[in-house]
């Protein structure tokens, strides 16, 4: 019985360390500085705690979704089952879009966090060895196990935690610039939220992960809201820590805000730390998210919903059954975009367009929640209490918050928009064109 009970706990603990972990990033950190140097204290932690209140309320929903479609491939199933194919295939292309996003943003970080001296030419070769080793690594089926997985992400709670309770009872650099921040307006709570938000990008990508359909009703639900529960609380203490401990004009010249907090604290020592709190957020992350990304692609290939030639390319796999096109291609991509950052210095930018197109993703997520709980489905086993009227709000509210954090970036750079608008008008044009393709297949007369 106690041998049961430990087996459960070390289960769910795996999944809190998948999920959280895959949501924790080196560039999280970048998030968590440009927070800190645009809000008081005060308003930094409201945004910070708004933001995870949501999330928490998502991951309720996402939970039982969870529970409805054990071993379903999350976004793809979940839309497709509350609307249509259409409006699955729409925002599962978004899901693509954002995934290379992500990666581009936590390469940048994680080598102005281990080389902040290196110049344009140095991170951009260390930015292509990395990328093609994590490639070779997902070719090869070299996959971190999960109890290294968990062990690596323990130690980086216990580092985050511990840099955050030093910056914490560090003497305040200068309680006017802790108290400082923009006049209170809703476009900067807006801004704030949405911005929060990719804070916490990732943690449901834990439901497609489940090795057992028990494990996708019970533990892998309640792995989602413990993981948002802990990333909360990491976020606020490091965002009040980073507000508290560092002079703005620090904060604002940082590129990796983490590492100079730890050098600001314990100099040599501390920066060496937060090295390595940039590496094991890395680890959990990056390799996991290309995982991710591919099977997605690979998925889309199958249906033949990424263009006839091209997902005839994408869905071939290698004798060891790995989608090798999709690998290949997910790591050019994320490579010729990582150079574009790292030589434009648009970390802040993409991150801003990221963590905005997410919030729309999830806020699509909750308009699903309200729309599966009123069709005949499955009884989860797992249930989000929370009455429906809650998540038709918060669908709308993260639509509200998602189209500020995105015009807040691209207002002033007319070419980030046109180009957004370019990829919705694609998005929408081949959503359409291969749900209309599948529907016209259906309606053939079978033989």
């Amino acid at each position: 019985m106690a041998s049961s009970r430990t087996e459960k706990w070390t289960e769910l603990l795996g999944y809190v360390a998948l999920s959280a972990g895959m949501a924790v990033a080196a560039s999280s950190y970048l998030v968590l500085g440009l927070l800190a140097r645009g809000h008081s204290l005060g308003s930094l932690a409201l945004v910070l705690g708004l933001a995870c209140a949501m999330c928490l309320l998502l991951a309720l929903a996402l939970g039982e979704m969870s529970s409805r479609f054990p071993s379903a491939p999350g976004i793809r199933t979940y839309l497709r089952r509350a609307f249509d194919d259409r409006t699955s295939l729409f925002f599962t292309y978004v899901m693509m879009l954002i995934i290379p996003l992500v990666a581009w943003v936590e390469i940048k970080v994680f080598l102005a966090a281990l080389l902040p001296q290196a110049g344009a030419a140095l991170q951009c070769l260390v930015a292509a060895l990395l990328v093609l080793a994590l490639a070779w690594l997902n070719l090869r089926e070299h996959h971190v196990p999960r109890h290294v997985q968990t062990l690596v992400f323990c130690l980086l709670v216990v580092l985050s935690f511990g840099l955050s309770a030093l910056g914490l009872q560090a003497p305040v650099a200068s309680a006017a610039e802790a108290a400082a921040g923009p006049a209170f307006s809703l476009a900067m709570l807006g801004e704030g939220v949405g911005l929060s938000f990719f804070l916490f990008v990732g943690f449901e990508w834990v439901a497609p992960m489940a090795r057992t359909p028990a494990a996708a009703r019970q533990a892998v639900p309640w792995s989602m809201v413990l993981a948002v529960l802990l990333l909360g609380a990491m976020y606020l203490a490091f965002g009040l820590a980073l507000k508290q401990a560092l002079p703005a004009a620090r904060l604002a010249a940082s590129a990796a805000p983490h590492v100079t907090l730890g050098e600001h604290l314990l100099g040599a020592p501390g920066r060496w730390a937060a090295q390595a709190l940039s590496l094991f957020a890395l680890l959990t992350t990056l390799n996991a998210g290309l995982l991710g990304a591919t099977r997605l692609v690979y998925g889309l290939a199958r249906e033949q919903a990424l263009g006839p030639r091209a997902s005839a390319w994408l869905r071939n796999l290698s004798p060891r059954g790995v989608p090798s096109h999709a690998v290949l291609a997910l790591a050019l991509a994320s490579l010729l975009s990582a150079l574009w950052v790292i030589a434009g210095n648009h970390a802040a930018a993409v991150a801003g367009v990221g963590a905005g197109l997410y919030t729309l993703v999830y806020a699509v997520f909750a308009a699903a929640h309200v729309r599966l709980r009123q069709l005949p489905n499955p009884w989860p086993g797992f249930q989000a209490r929370v009455p429906v009227a809650v998540y038709g709000l918060l669908a709308v509210l993260a639509t509200c918050v998602a189209g500020a954090t995105v015009l807040s970036v691209v207002q002033d750079q007319p070419l980030a928009m046109l180009a957004l608008l370019a990829f919705a008008v694609a998005a929408l044009g081949l959503s359409h064109r291969v749900a209309q393709g599948k529907q016209m297949q259906a309606a053939l007369p079978t033989h």
